[in-house]
């Protein structure tokens, strides 16, 4: 377990770029519906996480298309840190069983909540046009104020109903290095639901339709009394977009070697001054020229 290696893994500027990583373990099958392989989420800065219903999703994507789940199976069983979890793949359509061990910390007022899905996160309803709100200076001025004393809420989220289950959505993650918006978020889009169940004051069987940034997602829910919950699944859709094979231990050497050097090499060509040398001075310097936080320094 290094989580050195995965912090610098998710690295936007000198590693993949990415706010987690799923790691897949195979499993042996004693017998027919044993589970084919165990997930396990770490967070960009490497330690453990619970839960992450996106990453998920392509992690399902992911072992079937390298083999560790047959192409013609098209239900199967996996574990995460919450146990045994189910899954449905139709062509890229992938429906996962989400944990049922969620539940409403804390309501505000109608427009905000806090909630534990494995992952704290803070729902807030708007009415004045989603697109209108600065999702990043809305997530970071939070971090200020007293209810947050309280619940440490690391994930922001931003639902506008716009239909009877229908609802436009965007995503701010305080952990990811760079603050940067989220286009898609599963775990939230779970937490967003049982908001949108207590705003509505509804009970039973429900189906969301949630809009993203980057695509559409469903969520189905059972609401069985004031705070519990069961039979939560997420669908969506999932697609190959890169494919990598690393060298861990020289990627790690180069990593350290950029991250030294990268501070320098930019100050050299603001002089208008290039410096001479290894190939390697040239791509460090060429990652740092698009790391804002390096360009305003």
């Amino acid at each position: 377990e290094d989580d050195a290696l995965k912090s610098m893994l998710c690295n936007r500027v000198f590693g993949i770029g990415a706010i987690g990583i799923c790691e897949i373990k195979a499993t042996s099958q004693e017998k027919v519906g044993d589970p084919r392989f165990q997930m396990v989420y770490h967070l960009a800065t490497g330690p453990r996480g619970k839960a992450c219903g996106t990453g998920t999703r392509c992690s399902l994507a992911f072992a079937q298309d390298v083999g560790i789940v047959p192409k013609d199976e098209k239900t199967f069983s996996y574990i995460t840190y919450e146990g045994i979890m189910n899954a449905i793949i139709t062509g890229s359509l992938i429906t996962q069983t989400m944990s049922n061990n969620c539940c409403l910390l804390e309501q505000y007022d109608d427009l905000n909540y806090f909630l534990d899905v494995d992952w704290w996160v803070h729902v807030r309803f708007v009415e004045d046009g989603i697109m209108s709100h600065d999702i990043v200076a809305e997530g970071l001025a939070e971090t200020d104020t007293e209810k947050y004393q309280k619940i440490r809420s690391p994930s922001f989220i931003l639902a506008e109903v716009v239909g009877n289950g229908v609802v436009n959505m965007r995503c701010f993650d305080r952990t990811a290095k760079d603050y940067e918006e989220m286009y898609a978020c599963g775990t939230g889009g779970v937490s967003m639901s049982i908001a949108y169940l207590h705003k509505y004051n509804l009970y039973g069987d429900h189906k969301l339709t949630l809009i993203w940034r980057h695509g559409v997602t469903k969520v189905t829910i059972t609401r069985d009394g004031h705070n519990s919950y069961s039979n939560i699944t997420l669908s969506g859709h999932s697609r190959h977009v890169f494919s990598s094979v690393v060298d861990t231990q020289q990627f790690k050497s180069d990593f350290l070697f950029f991250q030294d050097h990268a501070r320098h090499l930019h100050i050299d060509y603001t002089n208008g001054t290039k410096p001479d040398g290894l190939s390697k001075f040239e791509m460090a310097d060429m990652a740092c020229i698009h790391n804002q936080s390096m360009v305003e320094s």
